[in-house]
């Protein structure tokens, strides 16, 4: 006997809804745990998470968005809603990590629980549960726990969503709520409400107060709408093109409107505030060669591919729907069995239109430095709704009179292929992020330690490649030599090549700024014996970062080499180095 399709909700009453997200909030706790275990257990977030705190210090107490007491306004942060969150959060504590952690788990909970409601109540397996070769209850079941899987045996999103305390979980959040309410809304059947137009633009102001890709996104977001209210049309009725297309536009221009204010907004306030329309971190990273960018990028998305073999699959997947959606948009395609046969599928294409928009962004931009992938990860729940999930419905639908063990036994063989066919695995990720934990951890503790050794009346400038956890510490002036904190060397002139997002140092800018210390680091045993110890290796990081700036005879004519030798109450002294 057929089962009926019931209401979204009588499919998924609230308890079954709540069971659902009980569920996924204690597994992402239990994942965040691992993650934290397998970094050494570093409760400081990574160096750049110490960014947003260093700024949120300063908002909290009233000084503004300012780097060090008595500095210049700067965006030296990518976002401003997570720099916000962490100043309230240094309202209520002095130690807002663990705080910042329970709202990375609550978020990235958030996120699991939005896609598994989408897929059980809007999406296109809601709209097959009426089939006759169908399971409902498989489906509901498969579906969900197949997504945990998913997200929660990618140890890269859950450490760069969690334990960094970045602002990943936040933007992941913001991606994922927005892209389904916009699917949602570009394929109801039922003209687009006012109030349902007023929910949008609050996920476009979500989204372009938490990073600044939103103002790319929300174009895309836009073009989604547009694109399904044209094209849900044919599906319920048979009005002319003409029609059509003044509909979809009438259905756009409340959410339009309100993305041109938002932007406008806060472009005025940037200019106003800040003096420049984009963050500091723009300036300072992206170069304005495209075909340079496009090399890095292209190299940042074949890693991606070879480090998760499932993520060429559902790229794949999801790059043959949004070529799908263009073509029937440009009347290309006519065919009725090769258009979306749905308006779950047609929702399915406009998320790969977004999935696929955010990787050409990050492409285009030159990729990131960081390991792991950051810049995909926020994609990565949305890309099981476009790209695995078709697949698992596509099989279950042809695997429907098996037992259920045997599609229960199927499920876990293919959660085990999530685990086996990534690099690292779990178990190995120590080695690709640990560095990132320590650089902040070692950063707060040089800080401490240059509190206690410099003057404080005499305001010792610092200048620094890594700012992060040493900002948050020191007291006195930091000025960052890869301009992202620093409007004058952020703004300066170059082609950004070199080591990827630290590639804006500019010579004479270092010297018309001429910080009084140069690179204080901790050092090791056996200490250095001359200067030439201390001056970094051809080729290294640190020598590229700066340019060879220290094989320069004007550095020499103005920085010594020194060994600064650090009392302690007990164990071993430590030692700093400087210039």
């Amino acid at each position: 006997m057929a089962t009926t399709a019931t209401s979204p909700s009588a499919a998924t009453p609230v308890s079954k809804a709540s069971y659902w997200l009980l569920g996924s909030l204690l597994l992402v706790m239990l994942a965040t745990l691992v993650a934290y275990d397998q970094v050494n257990r570093p409760l400081t977030g990574i160096d750049d998470a110490n960014i947003f705190f260093t700024y949120g210090q300063h908002f909290s107490q009233g000084d503004g968005f300012i780097y060090y007491q008595g500095g210049e306004r700067v965006e030296g942060f990518t976002s401003l809603l997570w720099t916000i969150v962490c100043s309230f959060c240094l309202l209520l504590t002095s130690q807002p990590e663990p705080l910042l952690l329970a709202i990375n788990i609550i978020l990235l909970s958030g996120t699991i629980q939005l896609v598994i409601r989408f897929l059980q109540t809007s999406g296109p397996t809601y709209e097959s549960l009426g089939s006759e070769n169908t399971h409902p209850g498989t489906l509901r079941f498969l579906l969900p726990v197949a997504l945990w899987a998913w997200c929660l045996l990618n140890p890269k999103l859950v450490i760069w969503a969690t334990i960094t305390l970045m602002d990943l979980g936040l933007w992941c959040f913001a991606l994922t709520a927005g892209t389904l309410a916009f699917a949602k809304a570009a394929t109801c059947r039922q003209p687009l409400s006012r109030s349902s137009s007023y929910s949008l633009c609050g996920y476009l102001a979500l989204a372009l107060v938490t990073r600044p890709e939103a103002m790319l996104l929300g174009l895309v977001w836009l073009l989604a709408l547009l694109l399904g209210r044209h094209l849900r049309q044919p599906l319920d009725s048979s009005s002319d093109s003409g029609s059509q297309i003044g509909l979809a536009l009438r259905d756009c221009r409340i959410p339009a409107f309100a993305y041109l204010l938002i932007l406008a907004g806060l472009t005025g306030f940037r200019l106003l505030y800040f003096g420049y329309p984009l963050p500091n971190t723009f300036y300072a990273k992206v170069s304005p060669n495209l075909f340079y960018n496009l090399k890095l990028g292209l190299g940042y998305l074949r890693g991606f591919f070879l480090d998760q073999f499932w993520a060429v699959v559902c790229c794949g997947v999801a790059g043959l729907r949004t070529c799908r959606l263009l073509a029937v948009s440009c009347g290309w395609i006519r065919s009725p069995r090769l258009r979306p046969q749905s308006s779950g599928a047609l929702a399915g294409d406009l998320i790969s239109l977004t999935v696929i928009a955010v990787i050409a962004a990050s492409v285009l931009t030159g990729g990131d430095h960081f390991a792991l992938y950051r810049f995909f990860q926020p994609i990565w729940p949305l890309l099981f709704v476009a790209g695995l999930s078709p697949l698992l419905q596509w099989s279950t639908e042809r695997l429907s009179t098996q037992p259920r063990w045997f599609l229960t036994l199927l499920l876990c063989l293919l959660m085990g292929t999530f685990y086996s066919l990534q690099k690292p695995w779990w178990n190995h990720i120590e080695s690709d992020i640990q560095h990132e934990f320590d650089l902040a951890r070692g950063g707060r503790e040089l800080g401490h330690q240059l509190n206690e050794l410099l003057p404080a009346d005499k305001n010792i400038s610092l200048g620094l490649i890594t700012t992060g956890g040493i900002g948050y510490t020191y007291r006195g002036p930091l000025l960052d030599l890869m301009g992202l904190n620093n409007v004058l060397m952020g703004h300066s002139p170059g082609e950004r090549r070199g080591n990827k997002n630290h590639a804006a140092f500019n010579a004479s800018v270092f010297f018309q700024l001429s910080p009084d210390v140069v690179d204080p680091r901790f050092v090791a045993n056996p200490l250095p014996q001359s200067r030439q110890d201390l001056i970094p290796n051809r080729g290294t990081f640190w020598d590229g970062a700066l340019q060879h700036v220290h094989y320069s005879k004007p550095f020499h004519d103005l920085y010594r080499a020194t060994l600064i030798t650090c009392p302690q109450s007990q164990g071993q002294p430590r030692t700093i180095s400087a210039w």
